[in-house]
């Protein structure tokens, strides 16, 4: 975090290029652009961030990323299945496949899509457990 503040007080103190300042911190310059894109989105300034905390800093710069927008599957499912004579993880992701589609169908006509729910999808190789989340 102290990188960053670097970088935000020699644009706001010294007006110093992207080039410069990559140069004086010793970082890429793409880092130094994301840097200072995510301060300017944030509309912060090195008077406001010099008193703050490194995990406020962190947590105003670099929110949390954002859940997955497909169900990922129960990998303890997944491993179980795959300790099964006769079943690559080939056929899991084609069976998982499989599954979302049968759930992008349901979500079209709205009947299902609910949040946290467990759902069973039957295939050739047994059963596979999928979580929405």
């Amino acid at each position: 975090m102290r990188r960053i503040r670097e970088v935000l007080r020699l644009r706001d103190e010294f007006g110093a290029s992207v080039r410069r300042i990559a140069a004086a911190c010793r970082m890429p310059r793409t880092t130094v652009r994301d840097y200072l894109r995510r301060l300017e989105s944030a509309e912060l300034r090195f008077g406001d961030v010099r008193e703050w905390s490194d995990a406020e800093l962190e947590r105003r710069l670099f929110p949390p990323p954002a859940m997955p927008s497909r169900p990922l599957p129960d990998w303890s499912a997944v491993e179980r299945e795959l300790g099964r004579r006769g079943v690559t993880l080939q056929l899991l992701w084609q069976e998982y496949l499989a599954w979302i589609m049968h759930v992008r169908s349901f979500c079209a006509t709205g009947t299902l899509c609910y949040q946290g729910v467990s759902h069973q999808v039957k295939g050739p190789i047994g059963t596979l457990l999928i979580r929405v989340y």
